[in-house]
């Protein structure tokens, strides 16, 4: 059954509203959906291109974009100008936009996790929120369509959504947050003392507006370290535990349990084979100090051979330009075109079709098994895990159905590699081992 752009009743009230940007006008939709996992209903702003309205038989990739501390589904206003400014010239291809509301008590966020203080935030953007827009809207409900979009908090949800689920999301890009405070231990020691104008011992109170870093570990220790039978007397409101004590000494003991859940340690559960790219940015002046942690976390998964651009500039907290640009040319290389399905398919069929390397291991010779589902040329690269590319092989256009794709690695040293298969619309990899 083709999917209506319009909601079922149930649903909630709606808003449908054009606002004009300089080169096209915006269409938006912010509605009420109901969220299994919070046991809520949330706010969500869904963010369509114009040529939806003209054109019922396109379905479309889509992006969520994930907002910062104190933000809400109203966030991304900036992403949303620039995001029809380069579909209306062409820059880039159409494609919906999703702004889920992440804002919560106590500490105005939820850093996209999971957290006993708050619920389960990590579900209900990975399960409830994709379910209820692939079955709402007219998606392409597939990983190769589907990415990451965010800014400080939201970047931290652009790494911890992927490790968690790397089944659900081809590329994520994140501005100025998601690194590892693990080796900053005299700076977040001194960004604490900076904080009071007197002597210890201190008392910690989110709700001194003027204390952005003693804020801005409350945030984090909600996510990582929450606990409401903590012993901690010194801080307000007393859910967590804080990673200072009144004398602004960190407690190894909560600080490892904050380490220990950070993206810098759980990157590793992702592997090349999993296909997920990202793109990470931050600034040099930023007033929060991610720029070392996050350059730290990128060394970690340069190291690990995941796919990772680097985007340093030297402003501060908030993306600049070139951030902006950058990341929707980024996403919109791998979230592949929009899809027009007609007659019996559905969004279901269109998937990534069936591959298989084999031999495996291999020796001077292995075949690729591919059953397309569409006509489409190949490109074939095979990477060390190192990520260099050792040779790249481009097939004429394939017709649908079944082929073997014969690959000489005679010449190819022993090791394990990736055979990385690609076209405008999808990536997949398999690992193998050459003997």
């Amino acid at each position: 059954m083709r999917k209506s752009m319009l909601l079922l009743p149930v649903i909630g009230w709606l808003f449908l509203m054009p606002a004009n940007t300089s080169k096209a006008q915006v269409s938006m939709l912010d509605t009420l959906m109901f969220s299994p996992s919070l046991n809520m209903n949330k706010n969500v702003r869904v963010v369509f291109p114009l040529e939806d309205q003209q054109n019922t038989d396109k379905y479309y990739p889509v992006v969520y974009y994930l907002h910062g501390w104190t933000g809400n589904h109203t966030s991304g206003t900036v992403h949303i100008n620039y995001m029809y400014s380069y579909i209306a010239s062409g820059t880039i291809q159409p494609f919906i936009m999703v702004i889920p509301n992440s804002y919560c008590s106590p500490f105005e966020g939820s850093m996209y996790m999971n957290s006993s203080l708050w619920g389960n935030y990590q579900d209900y953007v990975s399960t409830d929120l994709v379910a209820w827009v692939d079955s709402t809207f007219r998606t392409v409900p597939q990983k190769s369509h589907r990415g990451l979009l965010g800014q400080s908090m939201g970047s931290y949800g652009c790494l911890f959504l992927p490790i968690a689920h790397p089944d659900l999301y081809r590329a994520a890009a994140g501005h100025a947050g998601g690194g590892s405070y693990y080796h900053y231990d005299s700076l977040c020691k001194a960004l604490i003392n900076n904080s009071f104008a007197g002597n210890p011992p201190y008392y910690y109170n989110y709700g001194n507006t003027q204390q952005l870093y003693v804020r801005g570990f409350f945030l984090l220790a909600g996510g990582f370290s929450p606990n409401p039978n903590t012993t901690q007397t010194y801080i307000n409101p007393q859910v967590v535990d804080y990673p200072f004590d009144a004398y602004a000494n960190i407690i190894d003991s909560t600080w490892n349990k904050i380490h220990a859940q950070s993206a810098e340690m759980n990157i590793q559960q992702l592997s090349p084979s999993d296909s997920v790219s990202f793109l990470l940015s931050c600034g040099t002046a930023d007033e929060f100090y991610q720029f070392d942690p996050m350059k730290d976390l990128v060394d970690t998964m340069l190291a690990n051979g995941l796919d990772i651009q680097w985007l340093p500039h030297t402003g501060g907290h908030n993306p600049p330009g070139i951030f902006n640009s950058r990341s929707l040319i980024f996403l919109d290389s791998l979230l592949g075109d929009p899809v027009i399905l007609t007659g019996q398919l559905k969004p279901e069929s269109y998937k990534q079709p069936v591959t298989e390397v084999f031999p495996n291991p291999g020796h001077d010779l292995v075949q690729i098994s591919i059953n397309l589902k569409e006509d489409a040329a190949l490109e074939i690269r095979l990477i060390d895990m190192s990520s260099r590319i050792i040779e790249v092989m481009n097939t004429e256009s394939l017709p649908v159905g079944q082929h073997l794709i014969p690959i000489n690695i005679a010449h190819v040293l022993p090791g394990y590699y990736l055979v990385e298969i690609r076209t405008g619309r999808w990536t997949t990899s398999h690992k193998i081992l050459i003997r």
